[in-house]
């Protein structure tokens, strides 16, 4: 049962009273301001699953009402109320270690004054185990003379974790009989007449208040009322045996009678996991212990044996199941989750027993806490957790650990100092980690660190590194050893402003940007490569000691001089959004692309155009360069802002993107570009675009332009259109049945078709002419932007149902954003 706790507080609220008089000479002034204070009460202990709701105690000024904000601070990621509504409600999830969450909350007065407080709640684990089935033990074979009435079926059961509802006792051999209550513990019936000693054979089922159920077998012999002492027969005393094991039994059998003698045996299963007997008509009988059962299953097996006159004895023996060593029944699971990725694993892969598990991946279907039931896996070499809800990490759990991947849990702090032989660590999303030790982890060759909360990384005993990849907002601090071995190096997103690469002889890759790097030495990089540098705050860069460079991509930099000159094996050359004003590129024959594009005092290119295939001058200077005659091989072409009226891309078979936009073109033909993959031409002056040849075009933007035709390619592989801005009424999309966003807004549209677009996102229509139009068929479909529309009443009506469901959003309010994801989205 979900229980729901409300944690509540007193609202202080302080008013200014004015007017009036009090009757005597002294007057009180209302308070002009009142500190701004909230209060959230003592951290708390709670169960798994119980619902919350927290309520705040606070005070401010009464002029100035505070707005509220929410963050979680801690603890695997929750589903919660609203996070600007003064209370907070959630539902704690279950876990199977003690784990924490943490909430804080801002207040914020009109004036700008804030105040926080933070509460913290421990979840109690609840264990919730399976269902256990039943244990059932009917009575032990006996005998009976014909004709006589019988009271000896019985029956023992119980259940441990719950208790019995139902017995049901059914005849499955001999002759039929009647049970007197077939739902009691000790139904009685009359011997049948026989002509030989014969079996009765009873089943009993038991079943609990769950449902489970267990089932046992007894057997009575009718004895035959001719004058015959019966065999007397023994297999010993109840034992237990080891699963997987071979068993031997032998029914040791006499005859009282002086001319008597045992001339038949049968071994029948009475209860119990299936087994197959071996030699069942015979005195001694084989099986196989199964594998697969559960806790408290056993085995029931009885032998009937039989004189030379018919007569008929019994014997019954029980044995009890136990696991063997590295079974994976001897694991009492402390996280059911974790049980059931080993278990679908072992499924699989046919697992026998635990020393053959070397490799686990726990996707995200799987919720794992805690990584202790681990212990029982002493060969696991690799292991994958992808888990919001995994707070509880030792390196104990996993010793012989050698490769580990960690992508979206609650983790805050990691030690891997037990782990001596980990080579490989990927932990990815685990945006509330602040401290990571690896000083012991010598023999570390991969590690990849996205998203965490570190400041300060120390590498400096990682000398065996071959791949380092880091994006971590939070960094601004990163020692790094001597990395002799060291190909591959990722330092993306972090705070660092400097970067002096220690000495790394085989690197060949590094890529450092979206930093705040104003100074990056690379001259302990010989055997480099490839240098991806971009969106950094650089102003010079010494690239004389790194001969080997074949990529260099440097842009939205502030740089103001670049010496490529000794770089003979230059291939690609980035350098768009920089301060450069020019770039000698004569001595790096080999270069293919070359991409300057809103280098905005860019004006002289130094080198030959003829081996480039790529090139984007974007709103440069440079002024030399005839778009017309570039060779005929060209994939990329980058003339935005270039003052063209004509464009011969016939010339260009191959074309993949094109850069055109902010130019003076009437047309633009593009049949004879098959391959083009996007294409930028707004702001020209263009009338009609036939994409009709362009089937594998993927982002088109052609707003601000004069169109009044526009003709897509059957099955367009189109995923963004922009059209906005033109002179359209008529625009048919329907054969884009990929795309996701549409923007044909500004537009004096009448007719928009839409069918067939079953991955539509987004779509906006404003300030058209549209009255009606059919909605796309899209199950993804979240965002409908129509400004200053003349929809028709029914169409409102159809829309404002549309913006009440979960996730959907209808605007008519002006665009207050950049661009319409980020509009849609802050609506939602």
């Amino acid at each position: 049962m979900i229980r729901t706790f409300v944690i509540s507080g007193i609202l202080l609220l302080i008013t200014a009273c004015g007017g009036g008089s009090s009757g005597d000479n002294t007057s009180t002034a209302p308070p002009s301001s009142r500190d701004l204070s909230v209060e959230l009460g003592q951290d708390l202990f709670h169960n798994a699953n119980d619902t919350i709701e927290i309520v705040p105690q606070y005070q401010h000024d009464s002029a100035f009402p505070p707005t509220f904000q929410w963050r979680q601070t801690e603890g695997p990621s929750l589903d919660t109320s609203p996070s600007h509504q003064k209370s907070l409600t959630f539902t704690l999830p279950s876990v199977a270690v003690e784990t924490t969450v943490a909430f804080e909350l801002t207040l914020t007065d009109g004036q700008g004054n804030q105040a926080q407080d933070t509460i913290r709640i421990t979840i109690k684990p609840t264990l919730q185990p399976d269902n256990i089935p039943p244990t059932v033990q009917a009575g032990s074979p006996f005998s009976v003379e014909e004709g006589a009435f019988a009271d000896g079926l019985s029956v023992t059961a119980q259940d441990e974790d719950g208790q019995i509802e139902k017995i049901e006792w059914q005849q499955t051999g001999g002759p039929t009989v009647s049970l007197s209550n077939v739902n009691s513990a000790s139904p009685k019936f009359k011997a049948p007449l026989v002509d030989n000693d014969t079996d009765l054979v009873f089943s009993v089922t038991v079943t609990d208040n769950l449902g489970a159920t267990a089932q046992d077998q007894q057997i009575i012999t009718v004895q035959d009322s001719a004058i015959n002492q019966r065999p007397q027969v023994s297999i010993g005393e109840d034992k237990a045996v080891v699963e997987g094991t071979e068993v031997t039994l032998t029914a040791n059998a006499t005859d009282p009678d002086e001319d008597g003698n045992i001339v038949a045996y049968r071994w029948r299963q009475l209860s119990g996991p299936s087994v197959t007997l071996n030699d069942a008509t015979q005195a001694t009988v084989t099986f196989s212990v199964p594998t697969q059962w559960t806790q408290g299953d056993s085995i029931g097996l009885m032998v009937s044996v039989t004189d030379n006159q018919g007569g008929i004895g019994n014997a019954r023996i029980t044995l009890t199941i136990t696991a063997a060593e590295h079974s994976f029944n001897a694991i009492e699971y402390l996280d059911p989750e974790l049980k059931r990725c080993v278990d679908q694993h072992r499924t699989l892969k046919g697992w026998q027993n635990t020393l053959e598990v070397t490799e686990l991946d726990c996707a995200s279907s799987f919720q794992i806490n805690t990584s202790r039931d681990l212990v029982n896996f002493t060969n696991l070499e690799k292991l994958t957790i992808k888990s919001r809800l995994f707070t509880d990490f030792s390196s104990d759990h996993v010793p012989n650990i050698e490769s580990l991947s960690f992508q979206g849990s609650a983790l805050k702090t990691l030690d891997f100092s037990g782990n001596k032989s980990l080579r490989s660590l990927t932990l990815v999303s685990i945006n509330t980690l602040q401290s990571l030790t690896l000083s012991q982890n010598f023999a570390l060759t991969q590690l990849t660190v996205n998203g965490s909360q570190i400041a300060d990384l120390d590498l400096s005993q990682q000398t065996a590194l071959q791949s380092l990849s880091l994006h971590m907002a939070r960094l601004n601090q990163l020692q790094l050893a001597n990395m002799p071995d060291l190909t591959t190096l990722k330092i993306t997103g972090t705070q660092l402003t400097q970067f002096i690469a220690p000495s790394l002889p085989q690197l060949r890759t590094l890529n450092v940007s979206d930093n705040k790097l104003q100074t990056l030495g690379v001259t302990e990089l010989p055997a480099l490569t490839a240098l991806y540098a971009g969106n950094n705050a650089l102003t010079g860069l010494s690239l004389a000691n790194n001969l080997a460079l074949t990529d260099v991509r440097v842009s939205k930099n502030p740089l103001s001089t670049l010496n490529i000159r000794p770089l003979l094996e230059l291939e690609r050359l980035e350098i768009s959004e920089t301060d450069l004003t020019t770039i000698d590129f004569s001595q790096s024959q080999k270069i293919a692309a070359l991409l300057a594009g809103n280098s905005t005092q860019l004006q002289t290119l130094n080198g030959p155009l003829l081996p480039i295939k790529e090139i984007d001058v974007s709103h440069t200077r440079v002024t030399d360069i005839d778009f017309n005659h570039l060779q005929e091989g060209m994939v990329l072409i980058g003339a935005s802002g270039k003052g063209l009226t004509q464009f011969n891309a016939a010339r260009y078979p191959n074309l993949q993107t094109l850069y055109i936009a902010d130019n003076a073109l009437t047309s633009l033909a593009l049949s004879h570009n098959p391959q083009l993959l996007l294409l930028d031409a707004k702001n020209n002056q263009l009338t009609q675009l036939d994409l009709s040849a362009n089937r594998e075009l993927a982002d088109l933007d052609a707003a601000h332009n004069r169109l009044t035709s526009v003709q897509l390619a059957e099955e367009s592989r189109l995923s963004f259109i922009v059209l906005s801005h033109n002179q359209l009424k008529d625009v048919d999309l329907s054969p884009a049945v990929n795309v996701f966003d549409v923007e044909v807004q500004n537009n004096p549209l009448v007719n928009i078709e839409l069918s067939g677009l079953r991955q539509l996102r987004t779509l906006d229509v404003s300030n058209s002419e549209l009255v009606d139009f059919a909605p796309p068929p899209s199950t993804h479909f979240w965002c409908l932007r129509a400004e200053n529309n003349r929809f028709s009443t029914q169409l409102l009506e159809q829309l404002a149902q549309f913006d009440q469901l979960l996730g959907k959003v209808f605007l008519t309010t002006p665009m207050s954003k950049s661009t319409l994801n980020e509009e849609c989205h802050a609506h939602l």
